[in-house]
This record gives C-alpha cells, sequence and structure tokens, in this order.
C-alpha cells in the first residue's frame, strides 16, 4: 500500500458519525456519485467500526445487534453497489496506513478524530449530498442487485407472475410513531387478496415473529437485501410506510412504489425536516425521477386512499410507456430483465432441473463457518431433525431462511416438522417454497412428498 491510488474512491463509513443503519444506501449512493465525478473506475469500502459506546450515541443498541448491523446491514448492502474491496478496521494506525494509499476519499477531509464538528461535515455526505445532487436536476442513480437474485424470485414467484404485491412493515421499538399501522395494512392486504393478487408481506426485523401467517419469502427478505430488493423489482406493486428499511425499494429505479405516511410528527420524519433533507415534495417527485415511485405526502395511512393510487398506479402504463420511451437506449433500465416498469417477464425458460436427495448433504461437508453462515445453521438444523429435536431444528431453519433463501433444506425440515405437528397451512407454505427452488416436487401427489422425502432424509443424512 506504498503507491497512491489515483483510480479508486475510497468511501469511509464511520461508526462514529454514521449509525450502522439503512442509512448506509444514501452513503454508498453518495458515493458512486462522487466517484464518477471525479472520473474513479472503482470504489473500495472501509467500515471504521468504533467502540459500542462511540456508535451507541446515533443509534441505541446491544452488542450483539451491533455485529449484526455491521454484517447483516452494512457488509450485506455493498452487494447492491459497485464495491470492489471491503475493509473493517477500528485501530487508527490500520486507518491510517490505508489512507495513504489513496487521493481520492469520501467524505472529503475525512478525520479519525472524535469532535461534534466532524459529525456535523460528515453527515453531510447522507441526505443532504443527495438532496443538492438531486435538486439540481440529476436522477440519484439506481442499485442492482446482483444477477443470481433474479434467478431465485423467478423460481419462486413462477406461480404469481404479475400478481404480487408486496408490503413492507415497520414495528420497531425505537421512534414508535413511525410504525406501520397494523390493521389498516392487514385490510389493504386483504383487499388485493380478493382481488386475485398475491400479497407478501415483509416484516420488521426487529420483530420477525410478531404477524401471523407470513410466506416464508417475506421472512427471508426481512434480512436478506439483495433478495428483498429483487423481490421489490419483482413485484407488480410495493406498499409500506417511510422508515430505513426500505432503502432497497427507494433506492430500485426498476420497482413499483406507493410509500403512504411519508412523514411523522414529533420524528426525524417531520414534514418539514424531511423536506429540507431530502428536497423531496409534491413538486420534485422521487429521487430517482421515475413517475412509478409515488407518495401519498400524509402523516397517517389510510386504506381507501392506498388502494386507490395503488390500482392508478398498476394500470397507469401509458404514463410509464411514454417516460420510457425518451430515455436515450433504456439507460435506467439495470437490471438483466430488461423491465420497463416493475413487473417481471413470464417464465419460459426456467426448465426442470436435475434433483437429487443427496445434494441436501451437500453443506454438512464443511462446518467452518461459524454460527451466523447459513451452511452452519444447516448442519445445526439437520442434527436437530435426526434427534427428533423439532424445536430446535425449526428455529435454525428460519433463522438459516433468513440469512440466505438459496438452499431448499431449511423449507423442506419446516415442511415436514409442521406437517409432523398438523399444521397443514404452515407446511404447504413452506413446501411450495420448496417445490419453487426444486419443480421436482409437482410430481409427487398428495402427501406423497411427505412419506418419501421424510424417510429418505434420514437414511441419507444417517449414511452421511
Amino acid at each position: 500500500m506504498k503507491n497512491t491510488n489515483t483510480k479508486s474512491l475510497l468511501a469511509i463509513y464511520d461508526l462514529y458519525s454514521y449509525a450502522p443503519t439503512f442509512n448506509i444506501y444514501e452513503f454508498l449512493t453518495g458515493a458512486k456519485i462522487h466517484a464518477n465525478i471525479l472520473g474513479c473506475n472503482q470504489i473500495d469500502f472501509l467500515i471504521l467500526r468504533r467502540s459500542l459506546n462511540s456508535a451507541s450515541r446515533l443509534q441505541p443498541q446491544a452488542i450483539n445487534e451491533y455485529d449484526y448491523r455491521v454484517n447483516d446491514v452494512l457488509i450485506n448492502s455493498t452487494q447492491m453497489f459497485p464495491i470492489s474491496n471491503i475493509f473493517i478496521h477500528h485501530e487508527e494506525s490500520n486507518v491510517v496506513e490505508i489512507l495513504k494509499s489513496y487521493q481520492f476519499i469520501f467524505p472529503e477531509n475525512f478525520s479519525y478524530s472524535l469532535f461534534e464538528d466532524k459529525l456535523k461535515s460528515d453527515r453531510y455526505f447522507l441526505q443532504p449530498y443527495l438532496r443538492d445532487y438531486f435538486l439540481s436536476g440529476n436522477a440519484i442513480p439506481s442499485i442492482a442487485p446482483p444477477a443470481f437474485t433474479y434467478k431465485l424470485m423467478k423460481a419462486y414467484l413462477i406461480n404469481y407472475i404479475d400478481k404480487i404485491i408486496t408490503i413492507t412493515i415497520r414495528n420497531a421499538m425505537h421512534l414508535t410513531g413511525k410504525n406501520s399501522n397494523i390493521n389498516i395494512w392487514q385490510s389493504v392486504a386483504k383487499h388485493f387478496e380478493n382481488c386475485g393478487y398475491k400479497v407478501i408481506i415483509i416484516p420488521d426485523i426487529e420483530s420477525i415473529d410478531s404477524l401471523p401467517n407470513i410466506d416464508p419469502l417475506g421472512h427471508m427478505c426481512a434480512s436478506n437485501q439483495s433478495l428483498r430488493s429483487a423481490l421489490y423489482d419483482s413485484a407488480v406493486l410495493n406498499l409500506g410506510v417511510n422508515n430505513g428499511a426500505i432503502a432497497p425499494l427507494i433506492f430500485n429505479a426498476n420497482a413499483r412504489m406507493l410509500l403512504s405516511k411519508l412523514y411523522t410528527d414529533g420524528t426525524n420524519t417531520n414534514k418539514q425536516f424531511f423536506t429540507e433533507i431530502t428536497g423531496i415534495s409534491p413538486l420534485t417527485g422521487s429521487w430517482c425521477k421515475v413517475p412509478w415511485h409515488q407518495f401519498i405526502f400524509s402523516e397517517i395511512e389510510d386504506a381507501d386512499e392506498i388502494i386507490d393510487r395503488s390500482f392508478k398506479l398498476i394500470n397507469d402504463v401509458i404514463e410509464i410507456n411514454e417516460f420510457v420511451s425518451k430515455i436515450p437506449n433504456n439507460q435506467i433500465l439495470l437490471d438483466p430483465w430488461k423491465k420497463l416498469d416493475g413487473t417481471i417477464f413470464p417464465i419460459a425458460d426456467l426448465g426442470k432441473r436435475d434433483f437429487k436427495l443427496e445434494n441436501f448433504i451437500s453443506t454438512l461437508k464443511n462446518d467452518s463457518f461459524g454460527f451466523s453462515n447459513p451452511k452452519s445453521l444447516i448442519i445445526r438444523a439437520l442434527s436437530a431433525y435426526l434427534k427428533n429435536n423439532y424445536e430446535d431444528a425449526l428455529q435454525f431453519s428460519k433463522q438459516t431462511i433468513l440469512l440466505d433463501g438459496r438452499y431448499a433444506d431449511p423449507f423442506l425440515i419446516c415442511a415436514i416438522i409442521y406437517k409432523k405437528e398438523n399444521k397443514e397451512h404452515v407446511s404447504n407454505k413452506y413446501l411450495q417454497s420448496t417445490v419453487n427452488l426444486f419443480p421436482i416436487f409437482f410430481e409427487f401427489k398428495d402427501d406423497e412428498w411427505f412419506l418419501k422425502i421424510s424417510d429418505s432424509i434420514k437414511d441419507i443424512l444417517l449414511k452421511a
């Protein structure tokens, strides 16, 4: 690290200045804009991890939550940005050494020192930086979920093309005034279900089990940001209230969006503060400057208004097509499907894949990942299942689904256990997710899948 890097921008997310929250989207989007202005061809990302006491000033949290936020919020979010290298350091000597290797730093004039003026100057590089760029006539650039997440969504949603609506719920202990009105959103969900739509509710990660009958896909997308953004992209419409967790939606220019309760009096999203810090108003529209990103500029949620505005947005094809026709070379379309308005194309190319039950134990060969790795959790889930410890098996399976939905194992384990417990409705939900991942299960009739898989999985695991 002796030579100065003149082609890369080093973006430093100092946890003294920034909270380990979804503000990371604003920061990395700003870094992407700044890199483009400077002509840098790549972005390197440094997380300056301060002590828990320093970080807690901005976001009250326990040590285990701090760990989660650093890994599953900050690092996970980088999948949607053109990040080349990631560093995590807390020692000043390491940070100073890295700084010597870069000519371009974001935020500019970065300092390792702790002082109040640093807080004020660094915080500019969240919403205000984007605001000024936006109000100067520019569209905020879109995120781009990894290509594999679109393939997963195609598999999961194969039976619901053009019929997906998501509702993202906020139900947190911090600033409770910003929370979703659960009763209103349940009535909205029921209305769309009665109209033939498949409604997927994405619960708040801080209260993941507080709502009944959540689709496993909603649970999985609650913490996996790249899958969440791909789900938003797949849906015909995405609903919710203004809060940090919808960053994968707000910064996705290809997803249809209608946000309610844009303001919350007495919080950091009160009308005056929100307008001043973001520049967003009824006159300006959304940051991404696309007509399918819309807001209900109010402080309350109204079911009738939400439903009425939703159908208008779903059916407003003419305005969307006129807008897209004016974009040179479809510059705004970043995802592999080349969509125009947030709806997925028919999945005619998804052929039946080779499937063997032996694949279920492929992850048992390596247990060197740590407790929070999905492969390690699958091992624990399968081990608990073999010991007939269904409570632990369910716990580890659901944790796996939250972290990474690419594995069929946890879905199948949940389906089998709930089947054993005569909870048919819940079992069928998890089975459907397994079927969507591995279409071979379509060949099983009635309860044949349960009888064959339940017995076979034990034999295969025991042989392993």
